[in-house]
């Protein structure tokens, strides 16, 4: 299994959480180089269980969706649960638009960090 940047910066950040947290407990957080690979591995059996998963929902939302066109419904009632399937609008702001119209618009930018 390949671990990207990114995964590995998590995994780094999860196991110094954990290795504080363990500190503070008065443990000491010690696995093998084995055992963490097994960790690794374990996430990436994980992960793929999580995209099948995705797809199989999604495969399923389709034929839920299929069923509200085909009988014309926008509302049903099963016994388990209320499905809903209406048109929606959604507006946003054409930002080539606006820096043609005003500029630069580099002021109005906010930027967040985040450590993952």
């Amino acid at each position: 299994m390949t671990v990207s940047g990114r995964e590995r910066d998590i995994q780094e950040d999860s196991l110094r959480v954990a290795a504080k947290l363990n500190r503070r407990e008065g443990k000491h957080m010690c696995i093998s180089k084995s055992e963490l690979e097994s960790k690794v591995q374990e996430i990436g059996k994980f992960r793929t269980m999580e995209e099948e998963a995705a797809g199989i929902q999604k495969a399923l939302e389709a034929e839920v969706i299929a069923y509200m066109v085909e009988n014309g419904l926008d509302t049903e009632i099963t016994d388990s649960a209320k499905i809903t399937y209406k048109s929606q609008a959604r507006s946003t702001l054409d930002k080539k638009r606006l820096e043609e119209d005003l500029g630069n618009l580099g002021e109005y930018t906010k930027t967040t960090f985040t450590t993952c």
